[in-house]
């Protein structure tokens, strides 16, 4: 019975705690801190540790990572990767219906990635708080608050206005209650988050950047503005409502042929609602590999469908006709020459095509003023042997000339 007193007076000072943790809610907001690099961690109190594993934070510690990596987990699927230069601090939210309150995270500087999987995020911003209901985004603060999203959506609230955010747009915050439209999101081919989340889309873009304008540069002038002729190169186009009015004056053939690609690849809304979805999302900026994205087009379904439509417009390959000889306008006072051909046999590396093996050639008349005796030859050692650098030819014209020259002898006599 004698220690009854100190028993209550133990359980009392366990509970007096219990009620001033729960108070506010702020001492029961903790992270869990993976480092894979260095992390600098300080406390309320100023202490500053540099942490290269794991460490546990409260409410009112701060972070900034300074080598690598850091992973601050919130609990419930939420949390926050830092990289470096990155600073947050952790604080608390509202609290739950169980009384506990909710952490989050205030970006100081740098950026941060944030990953909702089954609960939302929240980071806040200066003045600005985003939430990530659900998948994953970019936060990044310097002269503006850029919160761009991957995957799922965002909700960003500044001075009493907000704005939604949806997978693969981004909105800016330049100033307090300023929030801009969402746009395509922007990305860097140098950024590891943007190389993480949209590889595929970047190396898409180039793939469908390079056909685009390849496709238009074969084209004459005024050619592809019509139905009739993409629905020649891409046959599925006459099942739907595919017409005139879906044209734009002044977009590239190219252009059009890829957008209606993605279109056709697509599986959202109608046939007319997704032609307009990928024109407009492309229009604000969006390049192709991020429109594909957007419509849950992949990669091999988006480059089939277009390599088709370009191998349709080419046809069959055109077969050169072998030619004995070529004809050639030659000046007056030239004599035009046959120019001899090489066959190249199909076994050895050639297509069996004949061509020629020098090009046109011309020989000098033997006299542009003069006409040979028409009662006799002269003697090949007289004239002097026609010379070109084609033994053939020469050959060829000098027993000719012999051979003309002798019937000529003979009928003088």
């Amino acid at each position: 019975m004698r220690r009854l007193p100190a028993l209550a007076v133990f359980v009392g000072l366990v509970l007096a705690g219990a009620g001033a943790c729960t108070d506010g809610g702020s001492s029961r907001a903790a992270g869990r801190l993976s480092v894979d690099g260095r992390a600098e961690v300080t406390t309320v109190d100023g202490d500053r540790t540099v942490v290269t594993r794991n460490r546990t934070l409260h409410s009112g510690d701060q972070v900034r990572v300074l080598d690598g990596k850091g992973v601050l987990g919130l609990g419930n699927g939420r949390q926050l990767e830092l990289r470096r230069n990155s600073v947050v601090r952790l604080g608390a939210g509202a609290a739950t219906a169980n009384g506990a309150a909710v952490p989050r995270g205030e970006l100081v500087s740098g950026d941060v990635l944030v990953t909702a999987a089954t609960e939302p995020a929240t980071v806040v911003v200066g003045s600005t708080e985003v939430t990530v209901t659900t998948g994953v985004a970019r936060i990044s603060r310097s002269l503006a608050v850029v919160t761009a999203v991957y995957e799922g959506a965002a909700g960003v609230a500044t001075a009493g206005r907000s704005a939604s955010v949806p997978a693969l747009r981004q909105v800016t915050v330049p100033a307090p209650g300023l929030p801009s439209p969402a746009l395509p999101l922007v990305y860097s081919p140098s950024d590891s988050w943007d190389q993480r989340y949209l590889g595929e889309a970047m190396d898409l873009s180039n793939q469908l950047v390079a056909r685009s304008r390849g496709f238009s540069a074969q084209l004459a002038t005024g050619e592809g503005t019509t139905p009739g002729f993409y629905r020649q190169l891409l046959p599925a186009l006459n099942n739907e409502p595919f017409d005139a009015s879906l044209f734009e004056s002044g977009r590239a053939p190219g252009e059009t042929l890829v957008g209606a690609a993605i279109t056709l690849a697509g599986a959202k809304d109608t046939f007319v609602s997704r032609w307009a979805n990928v024109f407009a999302f492309h229009a604000d900026g969006a390049p192709w590999g991020l429109v594909a994205l957007d419509q849950k087009v992949g990669r091999s379904s988006a480059l089939t469908i277009v390599d088709d439509a370009i191998n349709r417009r080419a046809g069959p390959a055109e077969q050169a006709a072998p030619a004995a000889t070529t004809a050639t306008t030659v000046p007056a006072g030239r004599i035009p020459v046959p120019v001899p051909t090489t066959a190249v046999p199909s076994g050895s590396g050639g297509t069996g095509t004949t061509v020629p093996s020098t090009g046109p050639t011309t020989v000098p008349a033997t006299s542009p003023t003069t006409a040979a005796p028409a009662t006799g030859s002269v003697p090949r050692s007289e004239r002097g042997p026609v010379d070109l650098g084609v033994p053939l030819v020469d050959d060829t014209l000098n027993d000719v000339i012999d051979l003309l020259g002798g019937l000529l002898g003979s009928l003088g006599k």
